[in-house]
């Protein structure tokens, strides 16, 4: 945080430079341009959806929302932020496995791992069967949301689970089975 600067001050200041960021001009002359406004672009939103589960972080440990007769901070950032059910959803889970993946959380904040790719590892890490392994593979899972695209790292993380998780696969493997019966 900038030296004196509360967070509304700076919520204040990012309301400024976004006014004039949606009324500013977007004309890329040739394509590596293209490239690198995009590449910008993503990368402050990355950051902004950093801070967005920070503030489902702190109302969460606060214990705030509980005087609005909230059940969650989950549940109350869904409300005030007329989000959809499923993305406060999300977000939560998300939250919860930032803190238990710092390099993951670093990547997100720095701009370098997506919003995608931060749900998609959140999807991974809620599976209690895998959850202690997944997060010894903190490192190297950023790294790989970083480099790799979302379809590719999905890929990984679907076969890293079926190694992982037998249990998991064989139970969907004979429910998938007696369902044809």
């Amino acid at each position: 945080m900038a030296e004196g600067s509360t967070f509304e001050e700076l919520l204040g200041q990012l309301d400024t430079v976004l006014d004039a960021l949606v009324v500013a001009p977007v004309a890329p002359v040739d394509v590596d341009e293209a490239a690198a406004i995009t590449r910008r672009v993503e990368q402050a939103g990355r950051r902004v959806h950093a801070v967005q589960l920070e503030v489902v972080e702190a109302i969460e440990a606060s214990g705030v929302h509980r005087a609005d007769g909230h059940a969650s901070a989950s549940i109350f950032v869904a409300h005030v932020g007329r989000l959809a059910q499923p993305e406060g959803k999300r977000r939560n889970r998300a939250r919860r496995m930032l803190a238990a993946m710092p390099a993951v959380k670093a990547g997100l904040g720095a701009g370098s791992i997506g919003r995608c790719q931060v749900h998609r590892i959140a999807q991974v890490w809620a599976n209690p069967r895998v959850q202690a392994e997944f997060e010894g593979l903190d490192a190297q899972v950023a790294a790989l949301a970083a480099h790799l695209s979302y379809e590719e790292l999905d890929r990984r993380l679907t076969s890293w689970v079926r190694q992982v998780d037998e249990d998991g696969t064989a139970d969907r493997a004979r429910r998938a089975h007696e369902d044809r019966r």
